[in-house]
Formats: structure tokens, sequence, C-alpha cells
């Protein structure tokens, strides 16, 4: 099964949840948004904002780096033997990686993953082989700069048997003006790997936040933090 076929077995049911309200939280009007690919413009007017949420943008101890603005990628690093950092757009054109598109997380759960499938642009991909001991952090960062925009990245972290790694993602909003931001993110650690997953958000009182994170464990160590540095 290719990408084409595996979106088109999954569209009815993401078109069924558009209407799903979500389980928890306000029940926002995404007509209220829209989802284009935005900007996509470079991050280098933004390093102050990049350092609040963790991101150093010299990459100093950084095993590799994946910067997205709206729903466009602007920068990609992978810089060990063993560790794969890529857009998602990228890595799916690889059948193998298929295994863990959208496995862990069904896309009808509510409205907003109904969303962020039917709207999917980007996100990123991080793999880590087997028996391969990352040294330092991943780091990601998601930009949201364009006002009144849906941003809806996919990202798909796996860890190989008996591997570690460690995710840092900063997510952040350039601007005060309201905006959605929609992420997915599936986490998949098999035997005797060991995830360390840090989340850090700076946004502005007029954006909605809708984080969607979903783990799937073989046996492995999943540690979560969260941050959140804005009022």
């Amino acid at each position: 099964m290719n990408l084409e076929e595996a979106r088109r077995m999954l569209k009815p049911m993401a078109e069924k949840a558009l209407a799903k309200p979500a389980q928890y939280g306000l029940d926002i009007d995404l007509s209220e948004f829209k989802i284009e690919a935005g900007f996509g413009e470079g991050v280098e007017s933004a390093k102050r904002v990049l350092e609040s949420v963790g991101i150093d943008p010299r990459e100093r101890n950084r095993s590799g780096s994946y910067y997205q603005v709206d729903n466009r990628a602007v920068y990609v690093s992978a810089r060990q033997s063993g560790l794969t950092v890529k857009p998602l757009s990228e890595a799916l054109k690889d059948y193998e990686n298929l295994d863990y598109y959208w496995r862990a997380l069904p896309v009808d759960t509510d409205k907003y993953t109904a969303v962020a499938f039917l709207g999917e642009r980007e996100g990123y991909f991080v793999k880590v082989d087997d028996g391969v001991s990352v040294g330092t952090p991943v780091q990601a960062c998601l930009l949201l700069r364009t006002p009144g925009l849906i941003q809806a990245p996919h990202n798909i972290v796996v860890i190989g048997e008996n591997s570690t790694l460690h995710v840092i993602t900063g997510c952040a909003a350039m601007r005060e003006e309201a905006g959605l931001h929609i992420g997915v993110s599936e986490f998949y650690v098999k035997k005797g790997g060991t995830l360390t997953f840090t989340m850090i958000h700076s946004w502005g009182g007029a954006v909605h936040v809708r984080p969607r994170v979903a783990h799937v464990e073989e046996n492995g160590v999943f540690i979560s933090h969260y941050i959140n540095t804005s009022p």
C-alpha cells in the first residue's frame, strides 16, 4: 500500500468525524480558521522566540533539528549515524514508514484529528535504528506565523529496539492574532527502547491549542514532559 492508497482508505472516516466534538476542552468553530501552507519563511528573525521554547538556533549539543513555519518545513538536519530526521511528506515516500502512519491515533477520534488528517501538509519524522543511543537531543520547532491559520503538524517518532533518544519540541506563535494549533504526534517505542519527549509551548492569548499525543510502547520506556511558558 502506498501513501495515496492509505489516505483514500482513511478519508471517509475523517469526513464523518468533521462535526464530532472533542471529549475535553472548548468546542471551537473551525470555520473561523483556514488551513493552508502559510508563509513558510525562514526562522532567522525569530531567534528570541526559538530560544524561549528550548530551541538552539546554533544547534549546539543537538543531534538533529527540524523547523516548520506554519505548514511548511524550512530546515532539517541529522548529525548522527543511525538517526533519521525528515519532513513527514518525504519520509512517507518510503513505504516501510507507512506502518506508522495514523496507527496510534484514529483519524476519526474527533473533528480536530479529522481536520488534521484532511488538511495534512507536513510534520516531522524521527527514527532511531535498533541499538543506537543518540547522545544529544533532536530539536523540533513549530512556529505559527499567519493569523487565522490552522497549523496541523503530524509528527511520528520511532525508537528502535534497545535505542535511546530525547526529543525537544518547541511550539510558539509569532503574533497575538487568533490561530489554531492541532498537533498529532505518534510515538512508537520498541522493545528495550527509551524515548524522552519534552514539549515546550509559548502561545499568544488568542491562540487556541489542541495538541494530540498518542504513544505505543513495546516493553519500552516513554517519558513525557510538558512546559507552558505563556500566561
